[in-house]
């Protein structure tokens, strides 16, 4: 589990199925993901019983939850791949845009990759429509690898252009905006797995 400020980034659970719905069923969240639309019972069942154990198969998928109201806002995540390199991204349920929430979310997941995984490199992908996500890459230190992909995006129907970007280690220890951060990890076995 990882705490911020105002969140929690812990675990999914059976019980989070109609706010993960909620979330991936508006389209102008969908647009911006691979996930399937509509997001059905389905989707959401297969998806959070692949996810319960934190660090199941080298993937750390995390819900994230509002501390005030308890309520499952989005989901963020790192997969660990070849070579030590982590990669995963974010989203948020549109009623919790603009609300400083990506940032905070992006920051603790970045420094929980390079400080507690121990990840050589961080790497993302956003579309390059989505100008949000670029702004906060660029915001957090992330730099074009020069690279792209074309992916099926299910909301809009048609396949779309993604940029890739990372973030090796030596830029991160390098950058103020990982300096003095308040962020707490709940260690559980050492490889933070956490069944509930």
């Amino acid at each position: 589990m990882i705490e911020t400020e105002r969140l929690i980034l812990r675990n999914y659970r059976l019980d989070d199925l109609e706010e993960l719905i909620e979330g991936l069923n508006e389209f102008d969240v969908a647009k911006e993901l691979v996930t399937p639309f509509p997001y059905t019972v389905e989707d959401a069942k297969d998806f959070i019983s692949k996810n319960l154990i934190l660090g199941e198969g080298h993937k750390y998928n995390f819900a994230i939850v509002e501390k005030q109201t308890g309520q499952v806002i989005g989901g963020t995540g790192v997969e660990i791949k070849d070579g030590n390199i982590g990669g995963g991204g974010i989203w948020l349920n549109k009623n919790y845009h603009n609300k400083g929430y990506g940032t905070e979310v992006y920051l603790a997941r970045t420094v929980f990759a390079f400080e507690y995984l121990g990840v050589n490199e961080l790497k993302a992908c956003y579309y390059d429509y989505n100008t949000s996500s670029k702004h906060l890459h660029e915001k957090f230190g992330y730099i074009p690898t020069g690279e792209e992909i074309t992916t099926f995006n299910h909301a809009l129907g048609h396949n779309v252009r993604g940029i890739i970007v990372h973030l090796p280690r030596e830029r991160y220890k390098k950058l103020e905006i990982y300096k003095n951060i308040k962020i707490k990890f709940t260690k559980v076995d050492d490889i933070i797995k956490e069944k509930l």
